[in-house]
């Protein structure tokens, strides 16, 4: 099994669809907390539409909000950003305190084994949210943390 992962911001409809293609993905694993994305330019990622597409493109679609990171999780990167003048989309990169955050309140409660468990039987499994680059998103703690199980990730 190879892990990738994939962001939502910079791409359209046509460009996302092509990325998950080319990198042969078989099931992708939706690990947001609202499974929304707010204006026109991105109303492909919406979950119901999201999940039409992908099927539409032969792509198995699994919803792993336990993923997610709570409210106050996000909060602290919020407050990151804040204080960095950044913006969700424009991020490169998470902060310390949000990552111990989203590991002491997610991961600590979660099983590798049941993730691998409801991955199992995929060959090019892609985790996604909605930042731009992976590493300013919980998306590339989570593909580290399984790294042991399933091997490092590769980012679309």
């Amino acid at each position: 099994m190879q892990l990738f992962t994939i962001g939502g911001y910079g791409h359209d409809e046509v460009s996302f669809v092509t990325a998950l293609k080319d990198n042969e993905i078989d099931l992708f694993v939706d690990i947001r907390f609202r499974r929304g994305m707010r204006g026109s330019r991105y109303s492909f990622l919406n979950a119901t539409r999201l999940q039409e597409i992908l099927r539409d493109a032969g792509i198995e679609y699994i919803h792993l909000k336990s993923l997610a990171p709570s409210d106050v999780v996000r909060s602290v990167q919020k407050a990151a950003d804040v204080q960095s003048n950044d913006t969700k989309r424009n991020r490169l990169h998470l902060s310390d305190n949000f990552i111990s955050a989203y590991k002491d309140d997610v991961l600590q409660n979660a099983s590798q084994d049941e993730i691998i468990r409801a991955i199992a039987g995929h060959k090019h499994v892609c985790f996604f949210c909605v930042e731009k680059a992976h590493t300013a998103c919980h998306r590339s703690i989570v593909t580290n943390w399984l790294e042991n199980a399933a091997g490092p990730a590769r980012h679309i």
